[in-house]
């Protein structure tokens, strides 16, 4: 049997960096609506946590298939394996404090790789490698461990954006331009300072953004499936696209389609050339498509994101979804007809329309 937690407050956790990460209300608000959600992969029999002093009625996706039981009786529980959203030092105090067994959580070395891993200079890597093999995508970033650095780079591309390397939700990230005020500099100089460096990359035109999924494990690094998704004008994340995955490709400009076949291909190889086995799990790979003086261009890497993503719940959305209805799965900001709902006609795709 397999617990599952549902732990929203992941990336926080990671940029805290400690165990004792005090959940920000918007977190704590969204695992209460979302705890459940586990139900849609866990195999039955399974087990989901249910967060103290949350109902069960009218929870998302709760079926009879699973069990579920609160935190506070986690101690009267032996499970087999442990599957939370995202592992972080934060999580693993609240499993041990509830109960769990150490022998069933990564141990203290294991979770400071995996944080390591999570830092956006992972993204610089991975985006480096991909641009070495498939010149066609656009894309370039820059790790920087010094403001001086950071400046040169401005003055050479004049409109930057510039990401810390724990956030979430597009928080940590903000533009810099030459004739900057003494507050992003400041704020470039403490980020450095406390977390040990800083991505920067050209301002891009953003016109669509999509994520592809993979599972990682000993035996490498396997795709899942692509995700499409939208966001709010601050980059913050806003819901997926639900349909089947043929439907899915078919939102892509012509042109780009083999394209995006090949960074499906290389992909895996390098992720597990910089993952090796320090890693087991979900993840997903951020992707935008961007004008570019000659056309719409892939820019392939974004951002990594190792641990369960939105857009693998997309792909368990699909996967049970039996209407050809295109559907927007919105658990941030859920619309009147909840948090999965129907689009009326595919010339109501936003996706579509904004990548054609």
């Amino acid at each position: 049997m397999t617990l599952h937690l549902f732990n929203p407050s992941h990336d926080d956790a990671l940029a805290d960096g400690t165990p004792y990460y005090c959940s920000s209300e918007a977190a704590r608000t969204l695992e209460a609506r979302l705890w459940a959600m586990p139900s849609l992969w866990a195999s039955r029999g399974d087990v989901i946590v249910r967060p103290k002093g949350v109902s069960t009625d009218g929870a998302p996706f709760l079926t009879s298939d699973v069990e579920w039981v609160d935190e506070c009786d986690l101690h009267k529980v032996n499970p087999d394996k442990v599957e939370v959203w995202g592992w972080d030092a934060q999580v693993v105090f609240r499993l041990q404090r509830a109960g769990i067994s150490p022998h069933l959580l990564p141990s203290a070395e294991s979770l400071e790789r995996m944080r390591q891993l999570s830092s956006r200079r992972l993204s610089v890597e991975l985006l480096q490698r991909i641009r070495q093999d498939l010149p066609q995508t656009i894309g370039i970033s820059l790790w920087c461990e010094s403001d001086e650095s950071v400046w040169q780079f401005v003055e050479t591309h004049r409109r930057v954006v510039a990401k810390a390397p724990w956030s979430t939700s597009g928080r940590g990230i903000f533009l810099l331009e030459p004739n900057a005020s003494h507050s992003p500099r400041g704020r470039v100089s403490r980020i450095i300072r406390r977390q040990g460096g800083i991505e920067i990359e050209p301002y891009y035109d953003r016109v669509a953004d999509f994520a592809l999924e993979f599972y990682a494990d000993t035996s490498g690094v396997q795709y899942q499936g692509i995700s499409l998704f939208l966001t709010h004008s601050g980059g913050a994340y806003a819901g997926n696209l639900i349909a089947h995955p043929d439907r899915l490709m078919q939102c892509f400009p012509e042109h780009l389609r083999s394209l995006l076949d090949d960074v499906i291909c290389v992909l895996p190889l390098r992720l597990s050339e910089l993952l090796g086995t320090d890693y087991v799990g979900h993840l997903g790979v951020d992707m935008m498509l961007v004008q570019a003086e000659e056309g719409i261009k892939l820019h392939p890497c974004v951002e990594v994101n190792l641990r369960r993503t939105m857009g693998h719940v997309a792909l368990d959305l699909c996967r049970n979804c039996a209407t050809k209805e295109w559907q927007i799965f919105s658990p941030n900001f859920p619309g009147p007809e909840g948090i999965l709902y129907p689009l009326r006609s595919e010339e109501e795709n936003p996706w579509l329309i904004a990548a054609k």
